[in-house]
C-alpha cells in the first residue's frame, strides 16, 4: 500500500510555525492576531480554530511525528493550543 501524505494549506503552514515557535500555549485569540495582523477579518478567531483543526487532522493522518493539542472549549474563553514532539 502506497503512502500519500496531505498537503497542508498556507494558512496551515503559517499556523504551524507560530505554534512551533512560542513556549507553551497560544490563545486562538493571539493567534489570530499573529496570522491575521492588522487585516482580521471580523470571525478570524473562529477561521483559526478551524485551520487548526483541519491542521490536527492532518498531522494524524501523515503520522507525523508531533501531535497539536487543544483545550476544550469553555463559553467566551479562547481556546488555547500547543505543540507536542519534535
Amino acid at each position: 500500500m502506497v503512502s500519500t501524505k496531505i498537503k497542508y494549506s498556507p494558512s496551515e503552514c503559517h499556523l504551524l510555525q507560530i505554534i512551533t515557535g512560542v513556549d507553551g500555549p497560544i490563545s486562538s485569540v493571539k493567534l489570530a492576531k499573529l496570522h491575521y495582523g492588522r487585516r482580521a477579518p471580523f470571525h478570524a478567531r473562529k477561521a483559526v480554530v478551524g485551520f487548526v483543526n483541519s491542521l490536527m487532522a492532518k498531522v494524524h493522518q501523515n503520522g507525523e511525528t508531533f501531535t497539536i493539542h487543544k483545550s476544550k472549549r469553555q463559553g467566551p474563553k479562547p481556546i488555547e493550543f500547543w505543540r507536542v514532539g519534535k
